[in-house]
């Protein structure tokens, strides 16, 4: 593939999540991966969960949070 990047074994990354909006019901989120070196992108992806059962037990919005994974 042209112009990819990758991540080899024992490469580090660079891992943002956001949650972009989060109803009653349902929530989504986005996902990116990033080389750590040259904070290239990697890899994309979104979700979108279905949230009524956890609703009754918590807010949606205590669900979903902004994560970052750091150099271990």
């Amino acid at each position: 593939m042209h112009g990819a990047a990758y991540a080899y074994p024992g490469e580090e990354v660079e891992i943002e999540a956001k949650a972009l909006r989060v109803w009653k019901a349902v929530g989504v989120a986005s996902v990116e991966l990033r080389k750590k070196k040259t904070c290239k992108i990697i890899a994309q992806g979104r979700h979108t969960k279905y949230l009524a059962l956890a609703t009754k037990i918590r807010p949606a919005w205590k669900l979903c949070s902004h994560v970052k994974i750091f150099q271990q």
